[in-house]
This record gives C-alpha cells, structure tokens and sequence, in this order.
C-alpha cells in the first residue's frame, strides 16, 4: 500500500509571489506601452484627471487661448494663466568627471507655461516658452549639478503670469500663416494654485518620453 502523501502546505508566499510581479512587471510594461502610444501622437493634448477646475481671473487668457491667435495678441501686453513646467535640454554625451556628471547639458533653460487642467505633451504646439526681459531663459543649471535653479519658480504649480507675447514672422514670400518663433516675456507673475496628486500621470507621461529618447538618440540625451 503506497503511503500517504502529507498534505501541501499553503500560506502567502504565493500572494506575495503575485504582487511582486504586479508591481515590477505588469504596471511598468503598461505604463511603458502607454507612453509610447503617447509618445509617437506628436502635438497630442490630453484631459488631466478631473479635479476642481480652476477659473480664469478676469480678463485673462489660457496658453492655448494666444497661441490659437497669435496674429492677433502678437506684441500685446496679455495676462495668461497656466501650469508651470521646464522645457526639455538635449545634452551631449560626454566623459564627465564625477563631480560634474552633467557637463554636456547647457548652462540655461527654459520654462514653458500649458493649460492648467491638460497633459501637454512633449511635441505639442500648444506649449508656451517664459523667458525674462530680452529674451533671455529663466533657469540656470546648478554648479556641477543636472539640476535647474528657475528663481522662485515652483515646477508643476499654477500661475498668472502677466507679460508681453512676441512672435516673429516667417520670411517673406514663404507663404506661411504661422509664426515659427514666439515667446511670452514675464514681467510679474502670482502663484494661484500648488500642483497635487492628480499632477502625477503627466510626470509620468514626460519621464516615459525621456527614457524613450535616451534609448533611440545617439550621441545624446534628453533631461525632461
């Protein structure tokens, strides 16, 4: 008579098993495959998560509301209200010494200001560069840092921004409707609302679209 076989023993550890896969296979490969979809729809807008919605001051206007007219606010002093974010540098590659392990990243960059209740993706025309008087980029890269000093500026909050929108016309006889440069010059600014939670998937989305470019660009790298 075979003998008796003693009953498995069963607890947790698969559990735990399953979650470990959830956490570092299934959810990255989801947000992976998501960002590439994202990535590759240049100019693609896409709705935040609801949250409360924030009202425009009186008399002001959102990024996406001057660019769509540009012609019209081109050289008008415009109140705008907008999230703030840092406008991706390309960097070259380079043996940096380690005290300086960005050496190949410019010295400045930019901000740009997007619709407060929007993801704006990377290649979207709906992003609006800030710069100071001149022309002149609002952020300075930190001595021997990959970090960016924007003066009091808070990445991922929301501002009104008051200032003047320049825009540069295309060459003549080119046949062009659009301005190719613009730039919207601050003059003051007051923050109206701190980013949150539900700010999350669109650093998300910009992270992903970084990683992308580190894998396909040669010779370069892109800080988001």
């Amino acid at each position: 008579m075979p003998a008796t076989q003693p009953p498995k023993k069963t607890g947790p550890g698969n559990f735990f098993k399953f979650v470990i896969i959830v956490l570092t296979v299934i959810i990255p490969t989801i947000l992976l495959v998501g960002g590439i979809m994202l990535f590759y729809r240049t100019g693609t807008v896409i709705k935040a998560p609801k949250g409360e919605k924030l009202q425009l001051p009186e008399g002001a206007i959102s990024p996406s509301q001057l660019l769509e007219k540009r012609s019209v606010y081109k050289d008008k002093k415009l109140t705008i209200v907008g999230k703030i974010g840092q406008s991706p540098v390309t960097c070259e590659r380079k043996d940096c010494p380690k005290e300086d392990p960005c050496c190949g990243c410019p010295d400045t960059r930019n901000l740009e200001i997007v619709d407060a209740d929007k993801i704006v993706l990377e290649e979207s025309v709906w992003r609006l560069r800030l710069t100071a008087l001149g022309d002149q980029p609002l952020c300075q890269r930190r001595a021997n840092s990959c970090d960016y000093e924007c003066s009091d500026w808070q990445i991922g909050d929301t501002y009104q921004v008051k200032g003047i929108f320049f825009a540069e016309l295309p060459p003549m006889g080119t046949g062009w409707r659009m301005y190719f440069d613009f730039h919207f010059e601050v003059q003051n600014k007051e923050l109206l609302k701190k980013a949150n939670i539900l700010d999350f998937p669109g650093r998300v989305i910009k992270t992903i679209q970084s990683l992308i470019k580190k894998l396909t660009t040669s010779g370069q790298y892109v800080l988001p």
